[in-house]
Parts: C-alpha cells; structure tokens; sequence
C-alpha cells in the first residue's frame, strides 16, 4: 500500500538530490534552499519582499527564515535595507553574486524541470499541480502546536 505523504516525500528527496548533484557545477556554496530563497526574491523582484514573506511562501517557522536569510547574509547573497514606513521592517535584496548565481541556476532548474516532466501530458502536469496545491491547502488548515 502506499500513502500520499510518503510518495510526496520520495519524490521531493529525489528531486533534492538531483538539485544538490547539480548545484555541485559551479554554484560556489549556495544550498538548495539559498537558491529557492533567491529565485522567489529574483522573481518578485518589482515588489519588496520580507522576512514573512518567505515563511509564507516555503511554509516555515520565523526561526528557520531568520537563520536562513542570515547565513545567506555572510555568503553575500542578500542584503537587508531598512524602510522608510517602519524601521523594524527591513526589505530582503539580492546581491549581484546572487544575481549571477540565478543566471546560472535557472539553466539548469529548467533542464531539471523538463526531466520531471518528460513523459507527462499538459493536462498531467496541470492535474498533478492542482492536487499537490489541494494538498498544501489542506495541510495549511492544521494546528500544528498540538492543540486542537
């Protein structure tokens, strides 16, 4: 018998290995998570991101992004800026070594990407994103301090 949750875990440690297996090519000492964290910086670039932005978007605790956008702070992907409404905010920017490191990363993300689509129909692919966001969502709906 197989569950869901199981699948969904083989399949993203799959895809984490092949990630880490390329990112070896050139990447310097960006993890995985620094190049998800600077793609989604990269891509919504016109718009200021923050701190809760990212917890939103990759599901995770204020503790886990704090640490995060620090070590890529001392790698000199990101830098912090102040803004003018609220000092306690601070917008996260990407460096130029984290632009070029993009460049790099999104040939190889979209080589990536075909792989996992080959041998899967427009309509497959869209289904499957649909369910795995119906999953998202109802896993969002969980109390996940332990109460009820």
């Amino acid at each position: 018998m197989s569950y869901i949750g199981h699948e969904i875990k083989k399949t993203h440690n799959l895809i984490f290995r092949v990630l880490e297996a390329h990112s070896k090519n050139g990447y310097q000492d960006l993890t995985y998570i620094d190049r998800q964290f600077c793609a989604y910086i990269y891509h919504n670039e016109n718009e200021p991101i923050y701190q809760k932005d990212l917890e939103k978007e990759f599901s995770l605790r204020r503790s886990s992004a704090s640490e995060q956008l620090r070590k890529m702070e001392e790698k000199g992907l990101i830098i912090r800026e102040q803004t003018h409404l609220d000092k306690r905010l601070k917008r996260i920017v990407l460096t130029d070594k984290a632009h070029q490191q993009m460049d790099k990363s999104f040939q190889e993300v979209k080589k990536i990407e075909a792989l996992i689509a080959s041998g899967l129909s427009g309509v497959e692919i869209e289904n499957l994103i649909s369910t795995l966001q119906k999953i998202q969502n109802n896993l969002l709906t969980v109390n996940l301090d332990g109460q009820n």
